[in-house]
């Protein structure tokens, strides 16, 4: 699994090449008016931001539905727990891996879209898009992998608020840190 994983990113980092190539480096920006802002109290606030919050929240619900009330969502459950007595009872295996491959590109994609209406395409946004998930997933925990990927990519985006408040050159280092500290005390994450 860890192959797949290690050539998914060198495909990302071919297709980043490509891009690089192609645009010459400069930054394309997908956002158009949603840029305005409002102020509560002394927090500045866009739109986009809750634009994006909303779209998310649907995601993340319609995704909690496919997992709890759908025969799918109970055999990708059963997958995720033990795939070989899951095969036993009757889980067709391959049909439900493609189900979660596809559930999965579905909302990597959503995610890349929203990623670039919020702060535009670089070459490096996919790199960068990918490290943090993964991080905000170890993060999380895998025993409960909804809740745990909420967690932790809140737990994470609050981190790297602070750091980018107090030290903004410090931001990826700081997901480094996360991720090194994460691993050598908690390998397991914080729902292990």
């Amino acid at each position: 699994m860890f192959s797949v994983f290690i050539a998914s990113l060198g495909v990302a980092l071919i297709f980043e090449a490509g891009f690089l190539v192609w645009t010459k480096g400069v930054i394309s920006v997908a956002r158009t008016g949603l840029l305005d802002i409002f102020i509560l109290g002394d927090v500045v606030f866009r739109y986009l931001d809750f634009v994006i919050l909303a779209i998310v929240a649907l995601a993340y619900g319609a995704l909690w539905l496919w997992f709890h009330r759908t025969n799918t969502g109970l055999e990708v459950r059963g997958l995720t727990d033990n795939a070989d007595l899951s095969a036993i009872v009757g889980v067709d295996v391959a049909r439900t891996r493609n189900a979660i491959f596809l559930v999965a590109s579905m909302l990597a994609g959503l995610a890349g879209v929203l990623t670039a209406w919020d702060t535009g395409v670089a070459p490096s946004s996919g790199f960068q898009t990918i490290f943090i998930g993964v991080v905000a997933v170890i993060l999380g925990g895998t025993r409960n992998l909804l809740l745990g990927t909420a967690l932790g990519a809140t737990c994470l985006g609050l981190l790297t608020a602070f750091a980018g408040f107090f030290f903004p050159e410090w931001i990826s280092f700081s997901i480094f840190l996360i991720m090194i500290v994460l691993i050598v005390f908690r390998p397991q994450g914080i729902l292990g």
